[in-house]
């Protein structure tokens, strides 16, 4: 028993032991929605495969992840889309969007709305992607947490076998 919990105990300690998970920040861009897939360890989700899905389901379009983790899906209909990205060894993440296209109007300014819009849009994807990449890192607490429910767990097979043997 002993054997076990020293097992158990090495494998959460071993540098070796690196799990990671995919994640996507999706936004709104000049004419559909664009964004970024990456690891949790910042590397690039290169070469992804990415899906736009719609309220029902459907896939309506697909593409593959540039180098730096970068796509872009154009002429988007206004609507409610769920944006997934596959990569390999199965990690899937998954983000939703509600797309609506920059208005065609003139500003009392005389600058075109869709434009100003898309101008606007551009220069905030950046930080955007910036703010979903700090959300979704793996903070102390969350590391604590799982080293406490590995121990929780041992507690418990711990408990049962010594009962067991009663």
């Amino acid at each position: 028993m002993f054997r076990q919990i020293i097992l158990v105990l090495a494998l959460i300690a071993s540098p070796a032991v690196h799990a990671h998970g995919m994640r996507i920040s999706v936004t709104p861009a000049q004419d559909g929605v664009a964004g970024r897939v990456w690891y949790s360890d910042e590397t690039p989700g290169a070469g992804n495969a990415v899906s736009l899905v719609d309220a029902a389901g459907r896939e309506l379009a697909s593409t593959l992840s540039d180098a730096e983790g970068r796509f872009a899906f154009s002429a988007v209909a206004a609507g409610d889309y769920a944006v997934v990205a596959e990569g390999e060894e199965g990690h899937r993440a998954e983000a939703r969007i509600a797309y609506a296209p920059a208005a065609g109007t003139v500003s009392a300014a005389g600058v075109e709305d869709a434009k100003l819009t898309a101008l606007l849009r551009a220069e905030l994807q950046p930080l955007r992607e910036d703010i979903a990449r700090f959300e979704q890192r793996i903070r102390l607490h969350d590391l604590i947490g799982g080293i406490g429910f590995i121990v929780g767990l041992c507690g418990l097979l711990v408990a049962w076998r010594a009962r067991r043997r009663r």
